[in-house]
Order: structure tokens, then C-alpha cells, then sequence
């Protein structure tokens, strides 16, 4: 079911067409009360409306598959497929060398075991800030380069939560009745 069909019809820049904000915050709420959901991998150049016709078995409940991901925008919020991604870097960066080469940040590594117990190891450093620190304070820093920071970044996208496909009558009946108040 399209989800733009529970909105009120209107007139957008002289064309007819949908207020996709209206009540939007309902419906994340309604989302929010359905407690079974299912952890999911996008595999390497899914979609998310691949992943609802395999799911829910019909491609219009994208935005089942968006919504409970905080994914907006389809095109920065979903993870790239591996040529997508380089295309990515090369439209980005110029080219695939670039971001290997060049530093992102520096992450805090350690000099120890005894920093793992106050949880250094996701402290961050600029480059600026890596640049203009002593030998003393570099220590326990590793760079980060831009490459490896993008691909963490769009791997992170990878893993999804899906609404549990049992509650599909329920949230459309939901919808329906959220339409109508």
C-alpha cells in the first residue's frame, strides 16, 4: 500500500499532489508501538524497495522499511552498493587515491590496557589538532583516512531493523483510521 494515499490531496506550486508531512509524527508513533522487529543486512545493491517486496510483498512499503531507520533520504541515508561507493569517492575526492592517502582524523588507540576502562578508544582528533600536539600528546593517536572513515560510514548504513511482517493488516488499519481522524 502507498503511504502517500493516507494523506490529504494538495495543490503544491499549481500541481496536484500529497501533504506527505501531515501527521507523519503519528505515524512514527504508531511504528513506535510495534516491539517486534527483525535485524537486518542489506546485502550489496539492495534497495529499500527490493527489500519490502521481498519482505512485505510489495515494493510500495518502502517506507515501512525507511521509517523505523530514520532514513529520509534515500540517496544519503541508505548504504551504497560497492561501485556506487566509488563512484561516491571519485565524484567526492576526484579519484579512489585521494581518500586513501589523505587523513580524516586521528582516532585514540591506546597506549594500554588501562584505557580501555574509560572508554578512550572512540575518542577522535583533528588533524589540525594531531598537528599542532607534542610528541607526548600524538601518543596512543592512529590516523584515520578518509577512505576507511567513508566506508565505516556507509557500512554503519548496512544494518537495518524490519517491522515484523505480521503486523502488516494492523498497520494499515492503523493508517486507515489516522487518515480519517
Amino acid at each position: 500500500m502507498d503511504i502517500s494515499t493516507y494523506f490529504p490531496k494538495i495543490t503544491y506550486e499549481g500541481l496536484p499532489s500529497r501533504n506527505l508531512m501531515f501527521k507523519i509524527g503519528l505515524i512514527k508513533d504508531l511504528l513506535k508501538k510495534y516491539k517486534i522487529y527483525y535485524p537486518y543486512t542489506v546485502k550489496d545493491g539492495e534497495r529499500a524497495d527490493t527489500i519490502a517486496y521481498d519482505y512485505y510483498g510489495d515494493s510500495s512499503y518502502e517506507w515501512l522499511v525507511c521509517l523505523p531507520n530514520n532514513i529520509h533520504d534515500l540517496h544519503s541515508d541508505w548504504v551504497k552498493s560497492y561501485d556506487d561507493f566509488y563512484r561516491y569517492l571519485i565524484t567526492t575526492y576526484g579519484d579512489v587515491e585521494t581518500p586513501q592517502t589523505t587523513i580524516s582524523h586521528y582516532k585514540y588507540t591506546g597506549v594500554g590496557d588501562a584505557d580501555l576502562e574509560f572508554g578512550r578508544k572512540t575518542w577522535k582528533m583533528s588533524v589540525n589538532t594531531f598537528d599542532n600536539s607534542t610528541l607526548t600528546e600524538q601518543a596512543g593517536w592512529t590516523p584515520v583516512y578518509v577512505y576507511d572513515y567513508e566506508m565505516e560510514l556507509n557500512e554503519s548504513k548496512r544494518e537495518i531493523i524490519l517491522i515484523s511482517n505480521e503486523y502488516l493488516n494492523q498497520i494499515n488499519k492503523e493508517l486507515r483510521d489516522l487518515s480519517n481522524a
